[in-house]
């Protein structure tokens, strides 16, 4: 019997190890989840050895009554409790008297068990949520705050990650933690670190580098994020547009904006955080013209620069200024698809690139042309520009917006502007059929009688005298007819007829009187009339002055030409850039105070005129130029008209008035 009893209990055991073999988890439970192993989103069960989510804890049960889901003897299952009863604790409820006996008739007993015997007693089933068993390790370890190292080039994003400070909602102030090259924007950690150095929860990280757009048209960045992401693109150098923001927690969903590109290459900014809530996902797709939806691949991605091969512009310079134009002059870069121009009177708007655009103020330039052709290598600005006013412009060789290049660093080429001479006149008149330009004279008056001309007059007289067109006041010159004056001829026969000396001397004529020289005149040495003179002469020509003429305070002198009357640009005899001339000039034809001068634009001596300056029938050509910056404060041409004209000239023309008011006072 004894033998059978063992024999019994040894097949039960070996079926007890039989079944649980087959229930007993692959990887042996700890006997503790080490403090902080459990995620954030996990609690922990099943007797402190196993993190779970979901459904509920534990994530087995039993399917037969009476049976529970624990390890006995360090195996886990489903065990049931089998118990032997006896009776015990008997107390007697009836007795049976005869005579000094007391028979106990029936007796009342409790039911007792013995201790539990634990039998298998079914399998066990998972259900909700997921369990994973503790490694008795903790998993989370902050790393020490790093430096930023230097950017290292390789296809793909470089990666920065920070620790988060718990408390608030800031972003990256806990230190940056790690910074390495990611390949792509693709991660699911779950509840795991991005790498040593990070915990699971409160960290952000930054990818930053540039995108390659391989089509033209409008582009879709989509973010898988949870919990917050925002994708920037650097559309042009400079101008940064936030594509995608969905900076929140929340479990891991999609989010998506749209931007117009051209094909090139772009930066691109993707921010992240992960709180303590859900998973951490992070993801980057796009989609566009000829290209699905996808991650955006390594090859389209680069960590510190694009592939860049340009050739820069160079050899700035400029031509062709005047007050309101200049033409621009480079030698053109290559490389790139286009090239950008700007030009302002603000060095830091240039240098900026005018993000404003076109306009006034600070940001903007007074000429932002984004779309000049490759290879061009002038540019003409249009009359858009202010006289006397310092320019700064730049050319930009430009392929994308991480790819482009212009004169050097800080490199600012710039002009001024030509200022436009301008008169001054003082005591007298100037008749012209031309325009004459009047400007505030820095110092004293720019004119105290009245100007006429037959175009247009620019500036007001400060004197108050208006200066207008004549006689019919049109802007156009041409439309406007000459003023009604005495001819040569009515000048010779009042004047000069049966009282004037033939002379055909070198200079002119020594002693006072009324004189004739036929024919052209040229003045090719300095005149210094002798004091107390006073001379009237005609020419029957031209009369070319090549010299200054000097005249002393008690003389006079006046020409009346049959021809035209011409200053040269620098007079012989002229210091320190002004030429001085005395003497009233009156010509048939047209009056030139620089008739030799090359180009509009170039530089000639201050003519100082004591006397009056009348062309009777043509025009009046105010040609001095000075420098730009001298024709801001100073006249090219100063008219004065001395009242010893007045008086010593009386004698020999009769009627002063005609010289010193208005045309045809005297007649």
């Amino acid at each position: 019997m004894l033998k059978k009893l063992l024999l019994g209990l040894l097949i039960l055991i070996g079926l007890l190890f039989l079944f649980a073999k087959i229930i007993t988890p692959s990887q042996p439970l700890a006997a503790n989840c080490a403090p902080g192993e459990c995620g954030s989103n996990e609690y922990v069960c099943q007797y402190g050895t196993m993190c779970c989510t979901g459904g509920g804890c534990p994530s087995y049960y039993c399917t037969s009554n009476g049976c529970t889901f624990f390890t006995f003897n360090g195996v886990s299952g489903c065990w049931g409790c089998i118990r032997s009863s006896y009776s015990c604790n008997c107390v007697c409820d009836r007795w049976l008297n005869i005579g000094r006996i007391r028979i106990c008739i029936h007796y009342r007993c409790q039911t007792c068990y013995t201790p539990c015997d634990w039998q298998w007693c079914g399998n066990a089933y998972r259900t909700g949520g997921t369990c994973r068993y503790c490694s008795g390790v903790t998993s989370c370890s902050w790393g020490g705050t790093i430096g930023a190292p230097a950017c290292s080039q390789a296809n793909g994003l470089l990666g920065s990650y920070y620790r988060d400070n718990p408390v608030g909602g800031d972003r990256f102030d806990g230190g940056l933690k790690i910074v390495r090259n990611d390949a792509t924007v693709n991660f699911n950690w779950g509840s795991d670190s991005p790498g040593a150095g990070l915990c699971g929860d409160n960290f952000s990280a930054k990818w930053t580098g540039y995108v390659n757009i391989p089509s033209s048209g409008t582009w879709t960045f989509y973010t898988n994020g949870s919990d917050g992401m925002i994708v920037e693109v650097e559309g042009a150098p400079g101008a940064w547009t936030t594509v995608v923001s969905d900076w929140s927690d929340h479990a891991a969903r999609e989010s998506s904006g749209t931007m117009a590109l051209t094909t090139g290459w772009y930066g691109i900014r993707v921010s992240y955080y992960e709180n303590t809530t859900n998973p951490a996902i992070a993801q980057l797709s796009y989609s566009g013209p000829g290209v699905a939806k996808q991650i955006v691949p390594q090859a389209s991605l680069r960590t510190c620069t694009t592939p860049c091969s340009l050739t820069a512009p160079g050899n700035p310079n400029v031509t062709a200024v005047t007050s309101t134009s200049a033409q621009l002059n480079w030698t053109a870069g290559a490389g790139g698809t286009k090239q950008l121009l700007r030009l302002d009177d603000d060095q830091n708007d240039v240098l900026n690139g005018c993000p404003g655009g076109v306009g006034t103020g600070s940001g903007k330039c007074l000429l932002a042309d984004d779309n000049v052709p490759s290879g061009q290598s002038s540019y003409g600005t249009g009359s858009i520009l202010t006289a006397g006013t310092r320019y700064y412009w730049r050319v930009v060789e430009y392929k994308d917006a991480s790819c482009h290049s212009d004169f050097g660093a800080g490199v600012t080429p710039s002009f001024v502007t030509r200022a436009e001479a301008w008169l001054q006149v003082t005591g007298g008149d100037v008749f012209a059929n031309h325009m004459v330009t009047l400007r505030v004279a820095p110092t004293g008056q720019n004119s105290r009688w009245m100007i006429l001309a037959r175009g247009s007059i620019t500036g007001t007289s400060q004197a108050g005298w208006v200066a207008q067109f004549y006689p019919e006041r049109n802007f156009d010159l041409s439309l406007n007819t000459p003023l009604s004056a005495p001819s040569y001829l009515d000048l010779w026969k009042n004047l000069g007829q049966g009282k004037a000396t033939a002379f055909a001397g070198a200079d002119l004529p020594g002693a006072s009187g009324v004189y004739l020289i036929s024919g052209n005149k040229t003045l090719g040495n300095v005149i210094s009339l002798a004091g107390n003179r006073k001379l009237l002469i005609f020419v029957n020509g031209d009369l070319t002055v090549n010299a200054e003429i000097l005249v002393p305070a008690d003389s006079a002198i006046a020409f009346i030409a049959s021809g035209k009357i011409r200053f040269a640009k620098n007079l012989t005899g002229g210091a320190s850039g002004i030429d001085t001339v005395g003497g009233i000039f009156v010509a048939g034809g047209e009056i030139n105070t620089a008739y030799d001068k090359a180009s509009p634009d170039e530089v000639t001596d201050k003519l100082e005129l004591e006397g009056s300056l009348i062309s009777l029938s043509d025009t009046l050509l105010l040609d001095r130029n000075l420098s730009f910056a001298d024709n801001l404060t100073t006249p090219a041409e100063s008219v004065t008209l001395s009242a010893k004209y007045y008086v010593l000239l009386r004698s020999l023309l009769g009627r002063p008035k005609f010289f010193w008011q208005e045309v045809p006072a005297g007649y």
